[in-house]
């Protein structure tokens, strides 16, 4: 499927405001699916990625029931990125900086990102994400 979508493929998909069809496009790729990451775009303003499932592999070592700040840096770093798809027709983008600040640690249970843009300067699309548990 993967190699059969180019990018004027998902630009018309944005254009048309298929959003179902953009989100399957993600969700069966390789690397989301290896990192147990979904994405949801049914609002596709607030981008919102998923882990329903830890595993093994989403957890810090050191016998910690917590989720890796690197898989909680893939989640929100994805879910930037989804804000930026409006724009995808100006051409390819990728994330230039990425700060994060962790509050606290993310307890080892399924958690989501949603990401919202604050503002674009020229080709630079600047966004926030914020994770959360099933607890908010």
């Amino acid at each position: 499927m993967h190699d059969q979508i180019d990018l004027r493929s998902i630009t018309d998909l944005i254009d048309g405001g298929k959003w179902t069809d953009i989100e399957n496009f993600f969700n069966s790729s390789a690397q989301l699916q290896r990192l147990g990451i979904t994405i949801n775009l049914q609002n596709p303003s607030i981008p919102r990625c998923d882990i329903f499932q830890i595993a093994d592999y989403h957890q810090c070592g050191m016998g910690q029931n917590f989720i890796h700040g690197g898989i909680t840096s893939a989640l929100l770093d994805l879910s930037i990125g989804l804000t930026a798809l409006p724009y995808l027709k100006d051409g390819h983008f990728a994330t230039s900086q990425l700060n994060i600040s962790f509050l606290k640690p993310v307890s080892n249970q399924p958690i989501y990102c949603t990401a919202k843009m604050e503002n674009r300067v020229g080709n630079k699309v600047l966004a926030n994400a914020t994770v959360f548990d099933n607890k908010g």
